[in-house]
């Protein structure tokens, strides 16, 4: 028989179920929210380790090449591209080109894409450093250049290009290869470039092997396995590549490896 007791209890408990019904699935969504942030926190180091792992294993990579080059440049001589005073053994279209307190000065106007070369040299393996200054919009340091014939305009190359629009950025200029490629490495280091100040490229030609320093940071690196785009070797170059550019170029020279 229901007792007065007894009644009173199911009443409170009844009135207490749906409190007791909520904490419950309070502590389950907890608990689920937990497991949850426990995988998350897992993964996030998983990946964390991941990274870590295969940027020490590029570190390596890239050390080892380094070497590698380096041992081949030991004991060749710098060939400097630059006297520091005039334009000699460079051609290309006087009103965009000149020197100016000891540097190359480019500027338009142009109404396309043109170069300053320098056919004195044709380069095939080698460390080639230049300081820059972007003053202002779109340039590059070319190499492995060779005259670019098909639009019968003057003062321009093919080949490849460190760019200086995303800093140091490895563009295919003009490609011989069958592939789109223009863009081969198109991402920019921009942060690593102050656009007042003289910085300092070094790109390095070893075979297939092509890398690009910033301030001495390497930013790219290919390996040009393209059987058609591949150049072995051509001159040095520098783009103007509209008529808003404005950029300064010193202190060019070469070391070929052996």
């Amino acid at each position: 028989a229901n007792t007065p007791m007894m009644k009173a209890s199911e009443a409170i408990i009844k009135k207490m179920y749906p409190d007791i019904q909520k904490a419950h699935a309070e502590y389950h969504a907890n608990r689920r929210k937990a497991h949850e942030e426990r995988k998350k926190r897992d993964a996030e180091r998983k990946k964390k380790l991941e990274q870590e792992k295969k940027k020490k294993a590029e570190q390596a990579k890239n050390a080892e090449a380094e070497s590698s080059y380096m041992k081949r440049a030991a004991g060749q001589k710098w060939i400097s591209l630059f006297n520091g005073k005039d334009l000699t053994g460079w051609e290309g279209d006087k009103k965009m080109w000149r020197v100016k307190d000891g540097a190359i000065y480019g500027a338009g106007p142009t109404g396309h894409k043109q170069y300053l070369i320098n056919r004195s040299h044709t380069f095939k393996d080698f460390i080639l450093e230049v300081k820059f200054m972007p003053v202002k919009g779109n340039s590059g340091v070319n190499y492995r250049s060779h005259d670019y014939k098909k639009n019968n305009k003057p003062f321009e190359v093919s080949g490849y290009q460190c760019d200086i629009g995303p800093m140091g950025a490895l563009y295919d200029i003009y490609t011989t290869s069958k592939k789109n490629r223009y863009g081969v490495r198109p991402k920019g280091h921009n942060h690593l470039v102050k656009s007042t100040e003289w910085n300092t490229f070094k790109i390095v030609a070893d075979g297939k092997e092509l890398y690009h320093y910033i301030n001495g940071t390497l930013v790219t690196r290919f390996t040009d396995n393209d059987p058609d785009g591949f150049r072995e070797k051509g001159f040095i170059a520098f783009e103007l590549h509209d008529r808003r550019v404005k950029v300064k170029f010193k202190d060019i020279k070469v070391k070929e490896l052996k």
